[in-house]
């Protein structure tokens, strides 16, 4: 079985500027940041990311002094052929650099 995962973006609270440069969730398409950058969000976007395996590594950059960043992030493993099995969620109010 070819498993991938489907993450979508429930709240996004970050400083929305044009090229997300203080504030930002990055999602890779692997087990680590060394994989392929699938996006860097500062705001919801407009569908779901979808990987190319069943791993999903999550990096959150916050400012400290602000401390109010936070984003809400769903996923769902899904069986490529024959639809979704698992799903989970991840929520944080942490404004400090993080991996997930």
């Amino acid at each position: 079985m070819f498993k991938v995962i489907s993450a979508t973006f429930n709240d996004v609270s970050l400083d929305n500027d044009a090229y997300c440069s203080h504030e930002y969730v990055s999602l890779y398409d692997g087990s680590s940041l060394h994989e392929e950058l699938l996006g860097k969000f500062c705001s919801i976007p407009s569908a779901p990311i979808m990987t190319t395996g069943p791993a999903l590594f999550v990096e959150f950059k916050g400012r400290r002094e602000n401390n109010i960043g936070r984003f809400s992030l769903s996923w769902t493993f899904a069986n490529a052929n024959k639809g979704k099995f698992i799903s989970g969620h991840l929520l944080t109010n942490s404004c400090s650099e993080n991996r997930y």
